[in-house]
C-alpha cells in the first residue's frame, strides 16, 4: 500500500475513556513527508473526528465542503494536530 502525505486512511484508536483497553476505527490523515514514508516502516498520523465543537482552535483543521468527498469520509470532521 502507497502511504503519501495528504492521504486518508483508517486506523485502529485506543480510547481514552475506556483506559485504552477498547478501540475505534476512524480516519486519520497522513502527515510525514513522503520521503520519509517511502523510507521509513512508520508514518505520522493525525487523528481524524466529527466532534467538531473546537474547530476554531489553531491546533484543529476542519474538512468541510468539497474537501469532505475529497478525503472520502462522510461528514463535516477536524484533524487533531495538537
Amino acid at each position: 500500500m502507497k502511504l503519501s502525505r495528504g492521504s486518508i486512511v483508517l486506523c485502529k484508536v485506543p480510547m481514552p475513556s475506556e483506559e485504552l483497553r477498547k478501540f475505534k476505527i476512524r480516519p486519520g490523515l497522513i502527515v510525514s513527508k513522503d520521503i520519509n514514508n517511502k523510507r521509513l516502516e512508520d508514518v505520522i498520523i493525525a487523528i481524524c473526528t466529527s466532534n467538531i465543537s473546537r474547530n476554531l482552535e489553531p491546533t484543529q483543521y476542519l474538512i468541510e465542503g468539497n474537501e469532505i468527498a475529497q478525503a472520502g469520509i462522510k461528514v463535516t470532521s477536524i484533524v487533531k494536530l495538537g
